[in-house]
């Protein structure tokens, strides 16, 4: 059992309340105190003079694997390839991200495909297999709008060529699946198909699809498509989310904004995410996490939020879009995301404000356990 006494800690709601403690046990929060209130059966961890956060949480990236194991370019739709078989619990990412405060990672399979399979929301504690790391069972699905697609398969000769071949193949897919869920539940389903079994999740809105989609008509192609299908899904990149704030707040549309520092490499990127897209969000009303997109560089999403704050962005909302509002996106926020009782002890420990390029986080705790102490 471990007290630990908070000199700033960071609630849920991204307020910050002082000379707090937290009490730990078996891996959970198990009490929140006032003053420095110490359970004779507890170990001291003297924060006093530190800010506690929730442990981080990057909702969408590509680490913890080699990005050429997570872009399965052979055909546009692959729904049955799973993220969890290409994460290396040994990768280099994982300590480095992990000295950076984060707790949790969405890896996401790459964006090459229209389909592109299974991710896998993970731990960032030591591990020797996938599977450990994978505590939470979560596993949201890709899809991808756009020019990746159409450039890919479209230089290939092949369909999508265009963004109608884009939505076309799409829909093709979808009503495939449902005739093929049709025919299972009606017992004259006469092979099994493997494809056809990864999505029959995502019809029945068992798994959140997260559909990477920068350019404004992608954005609303992809709502289109979701409503049509009836899926449970969030828009990610929304890098020209500015166009349609005010339909996206309008349309509760959940989103995953970023990434922050990727050069306009295609057209639909002529101008990187702008510091004032996430201040304009918030504005409309949008629920939002911020993502990074990365492999090690993981560990520069909080300077990002923070840079966005003098245009716009409040501190309150930056801190929840790598919290709490990223853990809600991954439906995890049962477990993690905020400071509160009955959730896991995931915790980040800063020498100063989390979201200044000048803070350095000096521990990060995951499940009741203390890894990268410098305090």
């Amino acid at each position: 059992m471990y007290a630990i006494h908070c000199g700033k800690m960071i609630t849920a709601e991204g307020r910050i309340e002082e000379n707090k403690t937290v009490i730990v046990d078996e891996g959970k929060i198990v009490g929140i105190e006032d003053g420095k209130k110490i359970p004779s059966s507890a170990e001291l961890i003297d924060a006093s003079g530190l800010w506690v956060s929730p442990g981080l949480i990057e909702a969408h990236c590509h680490a913890a694997a080699y990005l050429d194991d997570l872009n399965e370019m052979s055909a546009p739709i692959v729904p049955d390839t799973r993220a969890l078989d290409a994460i290396n619990p040994f990768n280099k990412d994982i300590p480095i991200i992990r000295k950076a405060g984060f707790t949790t990672l969405c890896v996401l399979p790459g964006s090459a495909n229209l389909i592109g399979g299974s991710g896998a929301v993970i731990k960032l504690k030591e591990a020797k297999t996938a599977e450990e790391m994978a505590a939470y069972g979560k596993e949201p699905f890709k899809m991808a709008l756009g020019e990746n697609p159409s450039r890919i398969y479209g230089l290939k000769g092949q369909m999508p060529m265009t963004r109608m071949g884009n939505a076309a193949l799409l829909r093709r897919t979808f009503v495939k699946a449902q005739n093929y869920l049709r025919a299972k539940e009606e017992g004259s389903l006469k092979e099994i198909d493997p494809q056809m079994e990864a999505i029959v999740p995502v019809l029945k809105r068992e798994k959140r699809v997260r559909i990477h989609s920068h350019d404004a008509r992608d954005l609303v192609t992809a709502v289109r498509i979701a409503r049509e299908f009836n899926l449970d899904f969030t828009l990610e990149h929304v890098t020209q989310g500015e166009k349609i704030s005010d339909w996206l707040g309008e349309n509760q549309i959940l989103c995953t904004v970023g990434p922050a520092l990727l050069q306009p490499i295609k057209h639909e990127l002529e101008k990187s995410i702008l510091p004032t897209l996430p201040g304009q969000l918030e504005k409309a009303g949008v629920e939002f996490a911020l993502l990074s997109d990365e492999t090690f560089a993981v560990m520069y999403l909080p300077m990002y939020v923070g840079h966005c704050i003098p245009y716009g962005l409040s501190w309150e909302a930056g801190i929840r879009a790598i919290t709490i509002n990223a853990a809600k996106i991954l439906e995890i926020d049962d477990r993690v995301g905020s400071i509160e009782v009955g959730k896991d002890a995931d915790l980040a420990f800063f020498n100063g404000d989390p979201l200044s390029n000048t803070t350095r986080c000096v521990g990060t705790m995951i499940d009741g356990q203390l890894t990268e102490r410098n305090f």
